[in-house]
């Protein structure tokens, strides 16, 4: 008399070893694979600033890549939306969105919080002023402080009190952001977005 259903002593064939084995060895691989590790905020944040400071004093790269690098070293949308409008100021005043060739112009022109016409200097002035009001999270203010001050007198210069100069305007920067930081009521980040806005304008009508 023949059993009911399958047949459950039948011999594996070659198909089912090496489909079981494949499995088994699969398994293996994925048991083996390491997990992988959480991105920490704070080095992201620590890896922005390092090149957003690089692009400013090499006067390197382009100012959208600068405004997004400052954002990201604070992790704070409001300052973030400074930086962008503040540098996007500074790159209608100068009609390119280089570093390299602002640098450049401010080398031949003159230091962008000098060089005329007025709306032009004013958008500059307003551009750095909405950078040290910003109130830039931890040491991100120190970074909005030292693009501020290198709006102002430019990151490049030919002779040697003109280079001195333009230092000591970035660590007067510096100091103005951080004293801001933590000394300054709350009401100046909004005010600071407001100088940004108001660089933005000045700069288009120049």
């Amino acid at each position: 008399m023949e059993p009911l259903g399958p047949d459950l002593r039948r011999r594996a064939t070659p198909g089912d070893v090496e489909l079981t084995t494949g499995g088994d060895r699969a398994e293996g691989r994925a048991a083996r694979v390491p997990p992988r590790a959480a991105l920490n905020p704070d080095e992201l944040s620590a890896g922005a600033g390092v090149g957003a400071a690089a692009l400013a004093v090499s006067s390197s790269g382009e100012v959208v890549l600068l405004a997004v690098l400052l954002g990201a070293a604070t992790g704070d949308v409001l300052a973030g939306a400074v930086a962008m409008l503040s540098t996007g100021a500074v790159a209608l005043r100068w009609g390119t969105t280089s570093l390299e060739a602002i640098a450049g112009a401010q080398s031949v022109l003159g230091p962008g919080g000098a060089v005329g016409p007025l709306a032009a200097a004013g958008s500059i002035w307003c551009a750095a002023g909405a950078l040290v009001l910003a109130k830039a999270r931890g040491w991100g203010a120190a970074l909005f402080g030292l693009t501020a001050g290198l709006v102002v007198a430019g990151p490049q210069a030919a002779a040697l009190d003109l280079v001195a100069m333009r230092g000591a305007v970035a660590l007067l920067g510096v100091a103005l952001a951080v004293c801001v930081q933590r000394r300054a009521p709350p009401a100046a980040r909004p005010m600071a977005l407001v100088l940004s806005a108001g660089a933005v304008v000045l700069a288009v009508l120049a």
